[in-house]
């Protein structure tokens, strides 16, 4: 996938309907269900897990202007943004990248091959970092150290727009981006409607190659 070179101010990255966007090109990703068999050791409860992955279909439109990378997210879907009782549950979205060479995004990495994810939550008004080593192994950047990422959506009544923004640099182990050096990328979303959470969720498998103009 490729990151498009734009002219923008950091602020207009973060706005779904900045005029630049009709310029980037958008990918049309097919998602599936996670296999959660996988994860029968850790929870085999949430092994047998079936009706999972709502979301079947993602669109994706990438760019950067030198300093800032912006990842603009769009999916049909009913909102779910707000939990009155135990058995609501909010919509959510991932972005993840390897942070070192042979990490998987199927199993969210392993031990000595992490990947570095960005979460939004519909009830949270912050996205958050976190860095993975395997389904055991995730840990939640804390007041996202080393990390400027922020966050944008709306949802028109047919479906959710969210836009990642966090700075090309980074610190404390995340991603950073370089237009020279290999990456790739992944995605994932929760549907509240369908009691989604955890690993109940549909994406998009095992990272892209990432490409930075």
């Amino acid at each position: 996938m490729k990151v498009a070179r734009i002219k923008a101010g950091n602020d207009d990255l973060l706005k779904a309907e900045a005029a630049f966007w009709s310029q980037v090109p958008t990918e049309k990703l097919a998602l599936a269900p996670t296999p959660l068999a996988m994860v029968q050791e850790l929870s085999p409860f949430l092994a047998i897990s079936k009706k999972h992955g709502a979301t079947s279909a993602l669109q994706v439109q990438l760019a950067h202007n030198g300093e800032m990378l912006a990842v603009r997210l769009h999916w049909a879907s009913a909102k779910s943004d707000r939990v009155k009782d135990l058995n609501d549950f909010v919509d959510g979205a991932a972005v993840m990248f390897p942070a070192s060479e042979g990490a998987s995004a199927i199993t969210m990495g392993a031990v000595g091959k992490p990947v570095n994810a960005w979460y939004w939550k519909a009830d949270q008004k912050v996205p958050y970092e976190v860095l993975a080593e395997g389904f055991r192994f995730v840990r939640r950047q804390k007041d996202n150290a080393g990390s400027d990422l922020q966050a944008s959506a709306t949802h028109d009544g047919k479906g959710w727009t969210v836009v990642f923004r966090r700075s090309l640099g980074a610190r404390n182990g995340l991603v950073r981006f370089a237009s020279k050096q290999a990456s790739g990328i992944a995605f994932a979303v929760w549907s509240g409607a369908n009691a989604e959470r955890s690993g109940r969720k549909a994406f998009s498998g095992d990272f892209a190659p990432l490409e930075f103009a």
